[in-house]
Order: C-alpha cells, then sequence, then structure tokens
C-alpha cells in the first residue's frame, strides 16, 4: 500500500455533485493516473497530519482503504457475494485503483467476496460513461477543481478527451481538443484494443452499460 501522501489544502475543497452538470468532466478523469487531487472524497473524510498547517496536509491510503473496505463488507452484510462464504473476507474494487485512483473511494465501486473468490475476480479494463454515472449517482460531494475554467486545458490531456470524444459527449473543439491530442489518442486506442476492452466491460461488468456506445465513426478511425 501506498505512503501517506501530501496534497494542497487547495486541493481538498469539495463542493455538491451535480451529475447533469459534472458529468462528462468527470467521466473525462475517472481513468486518470494524472490528476494529483482526489476527484471524490474518501469515505470517511481527510484526516490532517497537522491541523495547524497552513499549507499541506497528509492523508494515509492505507487507512482511507481501510475504512472503505470495512463499509463495502459491512453494506453485504459480511458474505462473499459470490459463494457466500463468511470469513477471509475482502472488498474488491471491480474498478482497480491502480487503474481508476479517482474511483478508489466509491462504495459501489466495491464488492465483498472471500479470498478464493477475489483471486480470480473479474476486473474491469475500461470504463463506459454508463458504468460511471451508475457508480457515481449516491456521491454527493465532488473536487471543486471539476468547475475549474481552465479545465480542459490544465487538468486533461489527448487520453481523458479522447474518451470524451469516442462517446461524442463533447466536440473536440469544446474541449479545445487539438490535432496532436486526438491522434495520439486513435494510436492509443488501437495499440491497446480500446474499442475492444469497451465493449467487453459493457457486456461482462457487474454493472451492464446498454445505452452508451462508442461512435461509429470513430470506431472507423480507431481500425483505419
Amino acid at each position: 500500500m501506498w505512503l501517506a501522501q501530501k496534497r494542497r489544502v487547495r486541493d481538498r475543497n469539495f463542493i455538491q455533485y451535480e451529475p447533469e452538470k459534472h458529468f462528462i468532466r468527470a467521466y473525462a478523469v475517472s481513468a486518470s493516473n494524472a490528476c494529483a487531487w482526489d476527484l471524490f472524497p474518501p469515505v470517511k473524510g481527510y484526516r490532517p497530519f497537522n491541523a495547524k498547517a497552513k499549507r499541506s496536509y497528509n492523508v494515509s491510503p492505507k487507512r482511507q482503504h481501510s475504512d472503505w473496505s470495512k463499509l463495502v463488507i459491512e453494506r453485504d452484510r459480511f458474505k462473499c457475494r459470490q459463494c457466500g462464504k463468511e470469513s477471509y473476507l475482502e472488498a474488491h474494487h471491480i474498478w482497480p485503483q491502480g487503474a481508476f485512483p479517482q474511483l478508489r473511494y466509491i462504495l459501489k465501486n466495491g464488492i465483498t467476496l472471500c479470498h478464493s473468490c477475489h483471486e480470480i475476480a473479474f476486473h474491469s479494463t475500461e470504463i463506459t460513461p454508463g458504468q460511471f454515472l451508475e457508480l457515481s449517482k449516491e456521491t454527493q460531494q465532488i473536487n471543486a477543481n471539476i468547475e475549474a475554467s481552465n479545465f480542459w486545458e490544465y487538468y486533461t490531456a489527448g487520453l481523458e478527451k479522447g474518451r470524451v470524444l469516442a462517446y461524442q459527449l463533447l466536440t473536440a473543439k469544446e474541449m479545445l481538443m487539438d490535432n496532436d491530442e486526438k491522434e495520439w489518442f486513435i494510436s492509443w486506442a488501437a495499440l491497446n484494443d480500446f474499442l475492444g476492452r469497451t465493449e467487453k466491460v459493457a457486456r461482462e461488468a457487474p454493472i451492464k452499460d446498454d445505452h452508451y456506445k462508442v461512435a461509429e465513426e470513430m470506431k472507423l478511425i480507431i481500425r483505419s
């Protein structure tokens, strides 16, 4: 597990989450490892390392993971959701926290499994807009950076914008996406089987998505 991480005070400012207003930007960074700030607050809030500190504070991801795990197991009534076992229980991230760090504190992203079932559990390698909406619908707060006037310029790049463009949630122009960023995403998508992974996760993940599809135009470009 990670060591305690320092974050800036301005990055722990959370506001009311309004899906109709914040959804597209939040989805864009849901799989981003580049964000140094948490998109959603930890389940029990931050614990300042030093209450008198003005510029930084420490938050232990190990402690936050423990808080999250306990709530997931409690919600599932202390039983493995796969086999019903009541011992050696662990909380499993459906969308793994290594690939989707911004989703690691969402309770709906967790499922209780025994150790044996956890070892062979399904791991999602992509996330669709519909799955993100379902995961985040019970979330009440979101990082205030989501409303930054320079959000598309400062907090996102080709990968984040590309996912939004693939589903035609916004146009390249609306995201200030230049040709280099678009070409980079297309190359990445082709090399990493973005289309195959997206179709697989929409069909096989515990949360299905039959509504949002990658635009046919983007499919043709990626496959060409």
